[in-house]
């Protein structure tokens, strides 16, 4: 991960409305994070830490969030087109309008 974004990707981060089109975010720790209506299409999220994050609106599309866990974190309304889930912690995530059209849902929980 570039210095740059490594310095924003915390702990409740505030990264609303954000466009970060195919950044490596793997293993980044966003416990509780915002990242309402951000754009992270084809993010790479191996391993990340979502639990509780704010992913209302967002845009997710080819984004790999294989193993990430997103236990708590609110989906709603967000485009996950195409991306690969395979493996997702989603245990209590709210999930309502979410688009997962081709997502891949592989062993996911």
């Amino acid at each position: 991960m570039n210095p740059e974004l490594e310095a924003l990707i915390h702990p409740d981060a505030n990264l609303e409305g954000v466009d970060l089109q195919n950044p490596d975010l793997s293993l980044a720790s966003l416990k509780d994070a915002s990242l309402r209506s951000a754009n992270l299409e084809g993010a790479k999220l191996f391993l990340a830490d979502l639990r509780g994050a704010n992913l209302r609106d967002a845009s997710l599309d080819g984004a790999r969030l294989s193993d990430a866990n997103l236990r708590h974190a609110n989906l709603e309304d967000a485009s996950l087109v195409c991306a690969d889930l395979s493996c997702a912690k989603l245990q209590y995530a709210i999930l309502p309008g979410a688009d997962l059209r081709s997502a891949k849902l592989v062993f996911a929980k």
